[in-house]
């Protein structure tokens, strides 16, 4: 009956356990540094009516997973299904070896086959979601994108991480299936293709090369997940951006809280980055800077001096510099341990911009 066996080649391989152990612990570290950055913020109450909170999120997730919004936009939005739905296909994958391995056994016959076919539809998607983004971000480079180093970098493990996983397939394929289960083989298409480029190799060759891609495709992937919640890099929205909805107003678009007034104040409203609420700090980091904002508001588009994605990526940018000296000052028990932060207008927003602004919430609408 088809199947096969976990870890098969891998001599210690139960050792992945404890590496992911270890990038859990990562992972964790990471977003407690940025819930320290968020927590510089002033104070906001975004934790009351959590039962309003819940449905509404549930409501947004839902309109999220259908990509609506994204979906919009004719080439990003097939791109970015593609390399979603691809990683929901591909998550499936250790999740199902693992209930097989260590609760219930049914990984084989006709379900191991269709689920092999599945992974390696869901990795295909994936390649081609990847290959889009290249071709869009590099080839037609359309003027709401900047290019970054980061963005490189999330293209580059996304690839790696499919191409390493199909060449282990191939391998095991190549070793175990091609010339006694080739019937198995081919419900692994892409496998079967990678198979049939390393069955010249050799047997002894093939062990040694699954080994190395195998620990290799293991380090990528934790690796990528390290990278990512260290940094806090762009794919850091799959945390940021859910966050951000449960989190959110639950008065609506487009309504302004009232300026608090009182005797005592000294300035009103976000004079440094500091005054803005935690919640604003945390929206920062939810930005993707895909420019669907800047597409939408009425200022930019009639050559206004306002692009809602700069004003956001400069805030961040300004944030994260000040960031050092604001957490000092906070362990110390000091508003500001250098004095003064710098002002946010004419420092890093220009009052130009801020006038321009219309306050019609369009770019509330298509985040």
């Amino acid at each position: 009956m088809a199947s096969r066996e976990i870890f098969w080649n891998i001599e210690f391989g139960e050792t992945v356990y404890l590496l992911g152990l270890m990038v859990v612990a990562i992972v964790c570290y990471g977003l407690y540094r940025r819930f320290r950055l968020w927590g510089l913020g002033s104070k906001d109450d975004r934790l009351s009516n959590l039962g309003e909170r819940i449905r509404n999120f549930l409501a947004t997730m839902a309109d999220g997973l259908w990509h609506r919004r994204i979906l919009r936009d004719r080439y990003a939005g097939p791109m970015h299904a593609l390399i979603f739905g691809g990683f929901g296909l591909l998550l499936m994958g250790p999740l199902l070896d693992f209930l097989s391995e260590h609760v219930y056994h049914f990984l084989e016959g006709n379900v191991y086959l269709g689920v092999s076919l599945l992974l390696d539809v869901g990795g295909l998607l994936v390649l081609a979601g990847v290959g889009l983004a290249a071709y869009r971000r590099y080839v037609i480079r359309p003027a709401k994108l900047d290019n970054m180093l980061d963005d490189a970098v999330a293209l580059t493990l996304l690839s790696l991480i499919i191409v390493t996983g199909f060449a282990v397939e191939g391998l095991r394929i190549a070793a175990t299936e091609l010339e006694t289960h080739a019937d198995w083989a081919v419900w692994s298409p892409v496998g079967f293709v990678f198979a049939r480029a390393f069955s010249g190799l050799g047997e002894d060759v093939n062990l040694t090369l699954h080994r190395v891609v195998w620990w290799g495709h293991m380090a990528i992937s934790f690796g990528a997940m390290a990278y990512v919640f260290l940094s806090f890099s762009r794919l850091a929205h799959i945390v940021a951006s859910p966050l951000n909805m449960f989190l959110g107003s639950l008065d609506g678009k487009g309504v302004l809280k009232p300026i608090e007034i009182a005797e005592d104040l000294e300035t009103f409203g976000a004079a440094r980055i500091q005054d803005l609420t935690w919640k604003d700090l945390l929206d920062l980091d939810a930005c993707t800077r895909c420019g669907r904002c800047q597409d939408v508001c009425p200022s930019y588009l009639t050559g206004k001096p306002l692009s809602p994605k700069k004003l956001i990526q400069g805030l961040k940018a300004h944030r994260d510099e000040q960031a050092p000296t604001l957490l000092r000052g906070k362990r110390d028990g000091q508003a500001d341990s250098d004095g003064a932060s710098p002002t946010l207008v004419d420092g890093v927003v220009t009052e130009d911009e801020l006038w321009a602004c219309t306050t019609c919430a369009a770019c509330e609408e298509a985040c």
